[in-house]
């Protein structure tokens, strides 16, 4: 019997070496929390590393029986596979995005804005949104962020709040416009 969402083996009454069936789980769990380096592949690698992962891009070689999507690690001297579920996250670390399986590609999550359960938006890419009228907000590239706010009478009864978090330093001016 297995876990309905990643398909880990359950130990059972009795298992026999029951580390085996505890530490494929564990192999498993790392090579989906972890991260993949790439998913832009020609097959596996010549002289992976232990604990190498990616996303199969040519099931290839020592990929032949997987699956293009397939998730691949190298634990233990040899190649390992898991086929993602819909909803299953994974850091790429050539691209320096998270891409999640939609149930038929990798989509890339980065960037963009993200929805918080206080109603708030976390901003990771704010030159890649558009604000609308009077607002604009730019990255100085120095890990500062620049908010420009532009009010006019039309927009004076709106009463929106602009809440800007950063670690390090934003520059924020508001012009009325009478």
């Amino acid at each position: 019997m297995t876990t309905p969402v990643l398909d880990i083996n359950e130990l059972v009454q009795q298992q026999s070496q029951p580390h085996v069936v505890v530490n494929e789980a564990l192999r498993r769990i790392e090579a989906l929390l972890v991260r993949v380096l790439s998913r832009s592949n020609d097959g596996p690698p010549s002289s992976p590393d232990e604990g190498d992962a990616y996303i199969v891009d040519d099931a290839t070689g020592d990929w032949s029986d997987f699956s293009v999507d397939d998730i691949a690690w190298y634990q233990g001297g040899a190649w390992s596979n898991y086929t993602p579920t819909e909803g299953v996250r994974v850091w790429v670390s050539d691209e320096d995005n998270v891409v999640v399986w939609d149930g038929s590609s990798w989509t890339v999550t980065g960037g963009g804005v993200t929805a918080e359960d206080d109603g708030t938006e976390v901003v990771s890419n704010a030159e890649a949104i558009n604000f609308g009228t009077g607002l604009s907000v730019a990255d100085d590239g120095d890990g500062s962020v620049t908010v420009d706010n532009t009010v006019t009478p039309a927009d004076a009864e709106d009463d929106g709040t602009l809440v800007v978090a950063s670690p390090t330093a934003i520059n924020y001016r508001n012009n009325l416009t009478v």
